[in-house]
C-alpha cells in the first residue's frame, strides 16, 4: 500500500440528505486550515440509518420497518448472522451443503449467486438456497427511482406470502445487530411465551399442534427461536477485506487510512463491530438464561460513533467454544464459529469446526414442528451406514476455496480466499491502532488477540 505523505488523521461526519439517507464524510484532520494534498478528501458515501444504525443506501428505515413485521422466523431455520466481510458466503455454502447432504454435482448448490434463492425457485422443486429478507421483501415498484431495488440474484423480489411458503429448513441471512433481525424480537417473545404461533411455527399456516412444540417455552429450549450461527472474524480483516471488496472504497480511490476512520468510528454499514459483536454475545446469554432478548436498536446496537468500551457481559454459556481455544460463547441456539477455522488450512481445526457446525444446524430441535427435517434427509443423501463423519468429509470438499471457485464458473467474482492476518499486508501500524483502539476488547471476548 502506498503511504501517504504526510500521515493524516482523519474526521469522520455525517450530514443529512433527502430520502432518508445520510453522507459519510471523511476529511483529513487540518485539512480546511492548509493543504495537504489530494489525499486529503473529503472521502464520501451514502448510507441509511434504521433506529441508529448505519446500512447500506438500498435499505431505507421505512422499508426495514416493513420487512420487521412482514418476517416470521420458525423454530426449524437456521440464520446466519455476519458482520459485512466476514465469512458469509463460506458459512452458507456449509450450511446449505449438511442442510442437502453434500449432494456434490447435483447442481444443489450455486456459490456462484452466493446460493441466492433468487429465480431458482420459480420451477417449485426443492431449492437448496438461502434467503436475504432485508435485501429482497417489501421491495417497491421497478420504476419508483429510489434506488431500493439491486441487481443480483440476492435481491430478487419475493414476497410475505412467498418467504411463509418456503419449505423447512429456511437458511435466512442478515449483517443486522441482534436487536434489529427482521422477526427476531417476535421468535423470542413466543419462545419466552412457551408457544409457537401462526407462520412462527412450520413452514406456513396454523399453529400445528397447538402451542408449544419442540423445546418448549424460555431461551433454553429454543421454543421459537431459529438456530442461529454467528460467524467472527479478527476486525482487522474485515476491515481489509472491505476496503478491497463490494463497494470497494479502494478502487473509489480512497487512502485505507481514511477508510480505517470510517470503519473504526461505526460509520460503515451494520455500524460499530465491537457493539455488533456485543450485542450477539448478549442475545446469546439472556436468550440462554431467560429467553427475553437485548433490546431493538438500543445500547448494543452498534450505532454510529458508539464506543466500545468494556466488555458489557461475560458472553460465557453452554456448549461449543467459539474459537476452539478462546471463550466458551455458545448456547443451545446460538453458535458462534470463526471464519478463521471454517478456512484454515489445518484439516483437524477445518473438519473439526465443520463438525460444530452440522451438529447443530442438523440437531433433533431443528425438526420440532414434525417435518422430516434437514438430518433425514441428509441421512438419505449418503451411502447405507454413512458415517457423520464421512458427511463432514463432502461438506469439507465441497467448501474448499478451489471446488467453490470452479463451480461457480465466470460467476465467482465474489469468491475470495480471505486468508487469516492478510490485513499486515495492507494496514499500517497508525491504521491497525486506529482499529483495535476501538475493537480490542471485543476482539479478546471473542478469543483474538491484537
Amino acid at each position: 500500500m502506498a503511504e501517504l505523505a504526510p500521515k493524516l488523521a482523519w474526521n469522520v461526519t455525517l450530514a443529512d440528505k433527502e430520502n432518508g439517507l445520510v453522507a459519510v464524510n471523511v476529511t483529513a484532520a487540518g485539512a480546511a486550515a492548509g493543504p495537504v494534498g489530494a489525499a486529503a478528501g473529503p472521502y464520501t458515501f451514502d448510507a441509511s440509518l434504521v433506529r441508529g444504525v448505519p446500512f447500506a443506501p438500498w435499505l431505507r428505515a421505512g422499508r426495514y420497518e416493513d420487512v420487521n413485521r412482514a418476517v416470521r422466523l420458525r423454530a426449524s431455520d437456521v440464520v446466519v448472522a455476519t458482520f459485512p466481510k466476514s465469512g458469509t458466503t463460506l458459512a452458507e455454502q456449509a450450511i446449505l451443503a449438511f442442510q442437502s447432504g453434500a449432494l456434490a454435482g447435483t447442481g444443489a448448490l450455486d456459490a456462484g449467486d452466493k446460493n441466492a434463492l433468487g429465480r431458482r425457485a420459480a420451477g417449485g422443486e426443492r431449492v437448496w438456497a438461502k434467503v436475504w429478507p432485508e435485501a429482497c421483501l417489501c421491495l417497491p415498484p421497478d420504476d419508483d427511482g429510489s434506488g431500493e431495488r439491486q441487481r443480483g440474484a440476492e435481491f430478487c423480489a419475493l414476497d410475505a406470502e412467498a418467504f411463509d411458503a418456503l419449505p423447512a429448513p429456511r437458511l435466512v441471512k442478515t449483517h443486522a445487530p441482534a436487536g434489529l433481525v427482521p422477526g427476531l424480537a417476535v421468535a423470542v417473545a413466543a419462545s419466552a411465551a412457551g408457544t409457537i404461533t401462526g407462520a412462527t411455527a412450520g413452514s406456513g399456516g396454523m399453529d400445528e399442534g397447538g402451542g408449544s412444540t419442540g423445546g418448549g417455552g424460555g431461551g433454553g429450549g429454543g421454543g421459537s427461536l431459529p438456530r442461529i450461527v454467528v460467524v467472527v472474524r479478527e476486525p482487522k480483516d474485515v476491515a481489509t477485506s472491505a476496503f478491497y471488496h463490494a463497494w470497494s472504497p479502494a478502487k473509489r480511490g480512497w487512502p485505507f487510512g481514511a477508510w480505517a476512520a470510517a470503519w473504526a468510528s461505526g460509520a460503515t454499514p451494520s455500524g460499530s463491530w465491537a457493539a455488533w459483536h456485543r450485542g450477539w454475545r448478549e442475545f446469546a446469554s439472556s436468550t440462554a438464561a431467560t429467553g427475553v432478548a437485548v433490546g431493538g436498536g438500543g445500547e448494543s446496537s452498534g450505532g454510529v460513533g458508539e464506543s466500545s468500551g468494556g466488555v458489557a457481559s461475560s458472553g460465557k454459556g453452554k456448549g461449543e467454544d467459539a474459537s476452539g481455544g478462546g471463550r466458551a460463547l455458545s448456547t443451545a441456539r446460538v453458535l458462534f464459529v470463526r471464519y478463521e477455522d471454517l478456512a484454515s488450512a489445518d484439516d483437524a481445526v477445518r473438519r473439526g469446526a465443520l463438525g460444530r457446525l452440522g451438529r447443530f444446524v442438523l440437531a433433533e430441535e431443528s425438526r420440532a414442528v414434525g417435518e422430516k427435517g434437514a438430518a433425514g434427509e441428509a441421512a438419505e443423501a449418503g451411502a447405507a451406514g454413512d458415517s457423520f463423519e464421512a458427511l463432514v468429509g463432502r461438506v469439507d470438499a465441497l467448501c474448499r476455496f478451489d471446488a467453490m471457485k470452479a463451480s461457480a464458473g465466470g460467476k465467482g467474482g465474489h469468491l475470495r480466499s480471505g486468508k487469516a492476518g492478510d490485513w499486515r499486508a495492507h494496514c499500517d501500524e497508525a491504521d491497525a491502532a486506529a482499529i483495535d483502539a476501538t475493537c480490542r476488547d471485543e476482539a479478546a471476548a471473542l478469543g483474538y488477540s491484537s
